[in-house]
């Protein structure tokens, strides 16, 4: 059957899906499930269920969901959250789990989301954190996320996940609050990393991989600590919309002095002012100023 919008809430709801033809309850709209019972959503032998493109299911129980995700399809544009609260942590599942995007989302002051696993989540949308929302990780499962990554809470230094950035979508923008990818980060080839707005750092022991491209946008920093690698077609980009990026000196870890970028793109119009000697093997392009180059 096909859902526009449910609300299952309450101390006894429970809802158990048959096993019938086909998909047994589609998603097309809104679930809601914050149902305070201990098996709020029974799953029969053989059912299965889908959040349709553009749906979305929001877990806000700390009812166990693992078994409704085991026969769960999550269709392209579908959004899952895990909703909680100062006095409600939901139970969440992301071990070998792929979703669309991506929510953990505060209705009333501070959650804490603890993401222990040792494989991998993947994200084929976006990943967002909401304000109120601390989410750690101290384990080394990796989140791999195709989408744009927006942090309107807090990563703490804890969180030891690494993130890949992949395909199908060519960027991946992160935003909001500063943090430290306290695992390091993969940039996929063909793929563009666009960092915005403040400082998103690599811890000091880690390394940032770069096969693709690294953009910095206006007010954006990739830190200077950790080690940063450049594959033979790895691309940096600065995209200052105005006043100069720089200086770029020493501490800008990110453009190493040896193996650095194959190829570097100075857009916008404030450009850069580059206060240490650089090495461009490939393509050094610029529509904006230089400042006390050294190439």
């Amino acid at each position: 059957s096909d859902v526009c919008s449910s609300d299952l809430s309450g101390t006894t709801p429970v809802v158990t899906l048959a096993n019938g033809t086909g998909t047994d309850l589609v998603v097309n709209g809104t679930f809601l499930n914050s149902s305070t019972a201990a098996s709020s959503f029974g799953i029969s032998t053989g059912a299965n269920w889908s959040v349709g493109a553009g749906g979305t299911y929001i877990h806000n129980t700390n009812a166990g969901v693992s078994t409704p995700l085991n026969s769960a399809t999550l269709d392209s544009t579908s959004t899952f959250i895990y909703r909680g609260s100062s006095t409600l942590s939901p139970s969440v599942s992301t071990a070998n789990r792929t979703f669309w995007n991506l929510s953990f989302e505060s209705t009333s002051g501070a959650l804490t989301v603890t993401d222990n696993r040792t494989t991998a989540c993947t994200v084929k949308g976006n990943l967002s954190i909401g304000a109120s929302v601390t989410l750690n990780s101290n384990s080394t499962g990796a989140w791999n996320v195709a989408g744009d990554v927006t942090n309107n809470g807090t990563i703490p230094a804890t969180f030891v996940a690494p993130f890949t950035f992949n395909s199908p979508w060519k960027t991946s923008t992160v935003s909001g609050n500063s943090f430290t990818f306290g695992g390091g980060y993969t940039v996929d080839a063909s793929k563009t990393l666009i960092l915005s707005g403040t400082t998103f750092s690599v811890a000091s022991t880690k390394t940032a991989t770069i096969n693709g491209t690294l953009q910095i946008n206006q007010g954006a920093f990739p830190g200077s600590t950790g080690t940063f690698s450049y594959g033979g077609s790895g691309s940096l980009v600065y995209n200052n919309t105005s006043g100069t990026y720089g200086p770029i000196d020493v501490g800008h870890v990110y453009w190493p002095s040896s193996s650095g970028p194959a190829n570097v793109n100075v857009l916008g119009a404030g450009g850069i002012n580059l206060g240490v000697a650089r090495t461009v093997s490939g393509t050094f392009q610029t529509s904006a100023e230089i400042g006390r180059a050294h190439v």
